[in-house]
C-alpha cells in the first residue's frame, strides 16, 4: 500500500443545537510525501481527508465520535476491512466496518468538497515522488491546500453499525484477527475492550455479529487503555492504567470436556477432537488434522455432536448419605445463562431448581420432599443437552456431623454437611 491512513476527531466549532458537535475523520497521505518545498512549506503535499460516519444517511442514530480503529488485511495489497469504535452523543458505543477497497477508491475518484473547478489530470493527492516529472505543480498544491476534504462520505458496509453495545458499558479499544476454522473457512474475530476492564470476543458469521465470550482478566475495574494481538504466538495483550495481561486466543479448556459445550461456544479457534474426546485448539499449522474436529459456527448449527455426547462418568458420581430429618440442598453450577436447567430424579421425576448466584440449586421442602435416588442436573441450550452434575442420595439414620442454625422465628434447622463418599 502506498498510502498511510490515520484517524482523528474534529470539533465542529460552528455546530448548531441540532448539529453534530464532533466529526470523525479519516486522513490519508502518501508514503513518498516529503512535505512542501516552496508552497505548503512544512505541510504534507498529498494530504486528503474524508468524513467517516458510523451509520447511514437515513440511520436514526449516528455515532460520530471515533474512539479507536484497526485495519485487518486480507492478503492482497490494498484490501482489508477497517473496524472502528464510535460513540454517540448519549454515551452509547457501536462498531462499524468499512471496506478498504471502497475507501481507497473514494480518495482516488471523489470530487473535492467545495471545489467548483475542473480537477487537473494529475489529481491532488496522487502518490508520486517529489523529484518525479509528475510531481504536483503549484496549481495542484494550491488546490489541496484550500480543499483537502473529499466530497464522498465514507459510510460503513450495509450503511449501518455492525454491532451496537446495549449495556451500560462502553467500548474503548478494538483489535481483530483472521482465523481458519475446522473447514478451512476464514473467520473474523474482534476483541473489544470496555470501560469496565472487560473484553468481548466477537465472531462475525453468517451475516451476524455475536459475542461468544466475555472475559474479565483484571483484578480492578478500569477502562482498557491498550490492546495488541500477536497472531504468530496466539496471544492477546491488554492493559489498563493498573495492570497488563496476556490471554490465549485459543482458550479451549474453558469449554470443558463435553462436545456440545465446545460446539455451542462457536469459537473458531476451538473444535471437538473426537479422538482425544476434548475441546482442543485448531492449529493453523496443522489444519489438516483439525479437519476431523467437530465444529459448527453458523447461526443455525446442526447437531454435529450427535453420537458424541458423553454422560457424567460413573466414577464422578457424587454419593451422598444423610439423615432423613436433615435439611440439605444440591448445587448445580451455571455454565451458561442462556440454558434451561432441570433436576431429574431417576430419569423420570422432575424437580424445580432455584437460581442462586452461580448455581441452580435443588432445595427439598414441603412441595418437594427429600427422597433417595439418583438426581441429575441437566442444561439444555439450542437443542443440546448436557449433564452437569449427578448425586446418588441415600437416606439413613447414621450419626452425621451437624451444624445448627437458628432463624428469626426461633425454629431450629439442621444443616447437614454433604458427605462425598
Amino acid at each position: 500500500m502506498d498510502e498511510i491512513y490515520f484517524f482523528y476527531n474534529e470539533v465542529n466549532k460552528t455546530a448548531g443545537l441540532d448539529e453534530e458537535p464532533v466529526k470523525a475523520r479519516l486522513g490519508r497521505v502518501c508514503k513518498v510525501d516529503e512535505g512542501g518545498k516552496s508552497l505548503l512549506v512544512d505541510f504534507w503535499t498529498t494530504f486528503l481527508q474524508a468524513r467517516l460516519v458510523c451509520g447511514g444517511p437515513t440511520h436514526p442514530q449516528r455515532f460520530n465520535q471515533l474512539r479507536d480503529a484497526v485495519v485487518l488485511g486480507e492478503g492482497r495489497r490494498g484490501r482489508g476491512t477497517l473496524y472502528g469504535i464510535f460513540a454517540s452523543a448519549w454515551g452509547m458505543t457501536a462498531v462499524c466496518a468499512y471496506s478498504m477497497d471502497k475507501v481507497t477508491r473514494a480518495f482516488k475518484t471523489s470530487k473535492l468538497k467545495g471545489f467548483a473547478g475542473v480537477l487537473p489530470a494529475h489529481r491532488p493527492g496522487t502518490c508520486v515522488p517529489y523529484n518525479s516529472p509528475s510531481a504536483p505543480s503549484k496549481a495542484v498544491l494550491s488546490i489541496i491546500k484550500d480543499y483537502p476534504e473529499i466530497e464522498t462520505v465514507i459510510y460503513p458496509e450495509g450503511q449501518r453499525p455492525l454491532y451496537v453495545l446495549q449495556t451500560n458499558d462502553t467500548y474503548t479499544k478494538v483489535v481483530a484477527d483472521k482465523v481458519l476454522d475446522a473447514s478451512y473457512t476464514s473467520r473474523t474475530v474482534l476483541y473489544l475492550g470496555t470501560d469496565k476492564g472487560k473484553i468481548h470476543k466477537v465472531l462475525q458469521s453468517g451475516g451476524q455479529t455475536v459475542i461468544i465470550a466475555e472475559l474479565s482478566p483484571f483484578q480492578r475495574d478500569a477502562p482498557i487503555s491498550g490492546m495488541a494481538l500477536d497472531a504468530s504466538t496466539g496471544h492477546l495483550y491488554a492493559a489498563t492504567e493498573f495492570e497488563v495481561t496476556r490471554l490465549p486466543l485459543a482458550d479451549c479448556g474453558q469449554y470443558r470436556e463435553t462436545c456440545w459445550k465446545c460446539v455451542l461456544a462457536k469459537d473458531p479457534y476451538c473444535g471437538w477432537d473426537p479422538d482425544r474426546k476434548k475441546c482442543s485448539s485448531i492449529s493453523r499449522e496443522a489444519n489438516d488434522t483439525a479437519s476431523n474436529f467437530l465444529q459448527s459456527l453458523d447461526p443455525e448449527a446442526e447437531d454435529v455432536c450427535e453420537g458424541a455426547a458423553e454422560q457424567v462418568a460413573q466414577e464422578a458420581l457424587k454419593k451422598v448419605s444423610v439423615d432423613p430429618t436433615s435439611y440439605i440442598y444440591l448445587p448445580c453450577p451455571l455454565r451458561s445463562h442462556h440454558a434451561i436447567y432441570t433436576w431429574v430424579k431417576d430419569g423420570t421425576k422432575q424437580y424445580p431448581c432455584t437460581m442462586d448466584g452461580h448455581s441452580c440449586t435443588l432445595r427439598f421442602e414441603e412441595n418437594a420432599p427429600m427422597d433417595q435416588g439418583l438426581f441429575k442436573c441437566t442444561a439444555t441450550e439450542d437443542g443440546y443437552l448436557e449433564e452437569i452434575t449427578a448425586y446418588k442420595l441415600t437416606l439413613n439414620a447414621a450419626c452425621i456431623p451437624q451444624l445448627s442454625m437458628t432463624v428469626a422465628t426461633g425454629v431450629l434447622f439442621l444443616v447437614i454437611t454433604i458427605l462425598l463418599l
